[in-house]
């Protein structure tokens, strides 16, 4: 079992994206969304799927599943032989390793469902999968979700459980990399999540200039804390 583990992680990340998954990104785009950790990404996915014409890309993961969730709806959930053999046919758009630990990967045939039921496709997914599709696909413009301050963002990590002083230093190192991969490349819009509604609102109208001079001051406060 701990060969096939390193075999899974080794494959996802030399993974590349196939043809056909470059070919379906470019003529049907998606809306992307990444945040860091505890920064409401899935929230807002399900405001911005209840307020347009997007639906979510369900992803397949080989994290066990939880006790509220069903299988192909909040994932596709399989094991990690079957995702190997996934992997080794090309099936995926993007698939990463997590932290080593699980792997998680946007399916061609989850992308075509949303697609052939008339829908648009939405991604929510990290940034190194988004850094993948960029390569391949560079006019695609992700968007990255900032917390307002970094002190609420803070009171929202800790309010989803006790974690371990190795936890939260990880969690706080990974998201001060993100952030910094983001600043670093043009292709990512930043929104600030002041609230549900006004962050739904402003992905699918757009950010203004003056929204994106705000966020990248907010983003580099978020680093500037992290490192204190």
């Amino acid at each position: 079992m701990a060969d096939l583990h390193y075999d899974l992680l080794d494959a996802a990340r030399l993974y590349e994206l196939p043809a056909p998954a470059i070919e379906l990104l470019l003529r049907h785009q998606p809306l992307i969304i990444s945040a860091i950790t505890a920064g409401g990404k899935s929230t807002i996915a399900e405001r911005i799927i209840e307020k347009s014409n997007y639906r979510h890309v369900i992803t397949h993961t080989t994290r066990p599943i939880r006790s509220d969730e069903v299988n192909g709806v909040n994932y596709w959930f399989v094991d990690e032989s079957e995702m190997l053999e996934l992997i080794k046919s090309g099936a995926f758009i993007e698939v990463q390793p997590i932290h080593g630990e699980f792997v998680y990967g946007t399916s061609i045939d989850a992308y075509k469902s949303v697609i052939t039921g008339g829908h648009k496709p939405l991604l929510v997914i990290d940034v190194q999968g988004i850094k993948e599709i960029i390569t391949s696909v560079p006019d695609i413009k992700p968007v990255f979700i900032l917390p307002p301050n970094y002190e609420s963002w803070i009171d929202r990590l800790h309010s989803r459980g006790v974690m371990s002083h190795v936890e939260r230093s990880r969690r706080l190192e990974s998201a001060k990399a993100e952030i910094e991969t983001v600043l670093a490349d043009p292709h990512f819009v930043m929104v600030i999540n002041h609230d549900v509604e006004r962050t739904a609102d402003e992905i699918l109208q757009g950010p203004t200039i003056v929204n994106q001079y705000k966020s990248h001051e907010i983003a580099q406060q978020l680093i500037d804390n992290i490192k204190t």
